[in-house]
């Protein structure tokens, strides 16, 4: 039983408790199920917001063998993708891509490049839209599988990875990685390069966090990115880390 599942059955319990009171003292009983109903609201935003919670969908935010792994969200960009896979390149560094489905469509000769150098791709919807969250099933199924069917023909590889757009997870995110057997990626240190156009403040905000097992979360449609990417590589190599996909493509050869 999930996470979700169990804490549906607590709510539950505690609805026919609150109706139960009612009987004894209707304003009582009426506020107390009007708290939980409001609890149980709060709770469900919160860990929709928060994938690595694994409380909807089992996400894997961290790397059991101590590697460190950079992942790019939101390309490709037709400028900035290029010139990131250039510094990687230069590093000798392989990275995880999560490849939003339109923009592939736009350019995919860059995806087929982030192939080619050897780094892995991963889905991130066809749509990428602010209101993926508030799809239904059938919605979320089509937009999550549109985008990972197109990276498949694209690549020639059955593109198994995913992360939603947001890190956004639910019941009906959930269903669809279930049923399409999908490995879930989060991560574990956040960059915020979307929130910063300074590339000193996400080099200092990811060389403090990163570590051994760290999953660190970028996006290759940002000129400040580009330009923090080379610094970010230096740190890692500075706290002797090693960068890798390793975990991830053994998981990709079991599929």
């Amino acid at each position: 039983m999930s996470k979700y599942q169990k804490t549906n059955w607590i709510f539950a319990i505690l609805g026919l408790f609150c109706t139960w009171q009612m009987y004894s003292n209707l304003t009582y009983g009426l506020w107390l199920l009007i708290g939980v109903i409001i609890t149980y609201g709060v709770l469900m935003f919160w860990f929709s917001m928060n994938m690595q919670a694994n409380f909807f969908v089992t996400t894997i935010s961290h790397l059991p063998d101590g590697k460190v792994m950079l992942t790019f969200d939101d390309g490709p960009h037709p400028v900035h993708t290029p010139e990131i896979l250039d510094i990687l390149k230069e590093g000798n560094a392989k990275a995880l891509f999560f490849i939003i489905g339109k923009e592939a469509e736009k350019y995919p000769e860059i995806v087929r490049r982030i192939q080619n150098e050897g780094h892995l791709i991963g889905g991130h919807s066809y749509e990428h839209t602010l209101t993926f969250g508030l799809k239904g099933s059938c919605s979320v199924h089509e937009d999550i599988m549109k985008g990972q069917n197109l990276l498949s023909e694209l690549t020639g590889q059955e593109v198994k990875f995913f992360r939603p757009p947001f890190g956004v997870t639910n019941p009906q995110v959930a269903n669809c990685v279930k049923n399409e057997e999908l490995h879930t990626i989060g991560w574990s240190v956040r960059s915020f390069d979307t929130a910063t156009v300074e590339a000193a403040r996400i080099i200092k905000r990811v060389g403090e966090r990163v570590e051994a097992g760290s999953i660190v979360l970028l996006h290759d449609r940002l000129p400040q990115t580009v330009k923090a990417l080379p610094g970010i590589l230096n740190t890692i190599t500075r706290k002797k880390l090693a960068l890798d996909v390793q975990y991830l493509e053994e998981l990709t050869n079991q599929i």
